[in-house]
């Protein structure tokens, strides 16, 4: 398997992320391939965040795990992981599982200081999904409210944020015009 020939653009689609990564999991020469030095850090991200994406769905066993606290790791040690949104992302969404102590430090960090709402909001989940909650004291008062969202475990109750979408029905009085019993903000 020659996984250095997988692109940025290969990357960015879900269901080739999800078959690279099943396959990863299961057929040995392929995890062979994304233990090797080939793979750039999109490369690396993507294929931690597919296995463990496979993980959650059960495809993948529990063995991946080293493989992705690995491959989490790797790509931490690029520029990349410093420097591109997405591979940051995919690295914090990957992550939840993970129990290696770079990748708890650089979460707590990324919590605590990315510029991007979504990536504090994506590792603050991470954290949360091991039940690490000594950053709720300092999370609950960041300025972005998608981020208290997530650090309030409310995450998983509106994907959006903002307000109602259209057909979602009524919330209560208000709802829908922006203000509090609508959701909007």
């Amino acid at each position: 398997a020659s996984l250095a020939r997988l692109t940025r653009e290969h990357w960015d689609r879900p269901a080739l992320r999800s078959a690279v990564a099943r396959s990863v999991a299961s057929v040995p020469s392929w995890r062979a391939a994304a233990e090797g030095p080939s793979l750039d850090a999109h490369g690396l991200a993507a294929l931690a965040l597919g296995l463990s994406e496979a993980r959650s769905l059960e495809t993948a066993s529990a063995a991946s795990e080293p493989l992705v606290a690995a491959l989490v790791v790797r790509a931490l040690a690029t520029r990349e992981a410093t420097d591109d949104f997405v591979v940051r992302f995919r690295l914090a969404r990957a992550s939840r599982e993970v129990s290696s102590p770079e990748v708890l430090a650089w979460l707590d960090s990324t919590a605590r200081g990315a510029d991007e709402w979504m990536l504090r909001a994506e590792a603050i989940a991470a954290l949360g999904a091991r039940g690490s909650r000594e950053l709720l004291g300092v999370i609950l008062v960041d300025h972005s409210p998608r981020v208290r969202l997530a650090a309030a475990g409310g995450r998983g109750r509106r994907r959006g944020g903002g307000k109602p979408r259209r057909g979602q029905g009524s919330r209560g009085p208000g709802a829908g015009r922006g203000g509090e019993a609508g959701g909007g903000g």
